[in-house]
């Protein structure tokens, strides 16, 4: 007998649906995108803390909270991994749940170089301080 048919490959981003949260507003994207990308190490910290305290109501409100914010930056596949873990939680299954972390930061992971192949992430400075090359007056005082 055969298992269950494989599932689709998810869109890890989709600009469009990003763009729709935002109203079209190239400049809020960034924005937003910048607030998920600070407020993840955080949102992963309370998901590791619930999966080592085996706290599967913890766990679920932070995969939720996760699932929310990742739908908002346009991650279909960041939301789908996030459902998951917040689906694992609920049902208490903790090797599953791990499981479903790896594929949540995996795809977080995929999101944040989509995000700069987009452009939608600040570039690192490259130039260096340039010093002058003389030295500016003191004014008196």
């Amino acid at each position: 007998e055969l298992g269950p048919p494989p599932r689709a490959r998810v869109v890890v981003f989709d600009e469009q649906a990003a763009m729709a949260h935002t109203g079209g507003d190239r400049r809020l994207l960034k924005q937003v995108i910048a607030i998920f990308r600070s407020d993840a190490p955080a949102s992963l910290r309370r998901i590791d803390s619930a999966l080592r305290r085996h706290d599967s109501e913890a766990l679920r409100m932070a995969a939720h909270a996760v699932k929310g914010a990742i739908a908002t930056v346009g991650s279909p596949a960041g939301r789908e991994a996030a459902s998951e873990l917040e689906s694992m939680a609920r049902s208490s299954s903790w090797v599953d749940a791990h499981r479903a972390v790896d594929e949540l930061r995996r795809v977080m992971r995929q999101l944040d170089e989509a995000f700069q192949a987009a452009g939608l992430l600040p570039r690192a400075s490259t130039r260096k301080r340039v010093r002058r090359a003389t030295p500016r007056k003191r004014s008196k005082r």
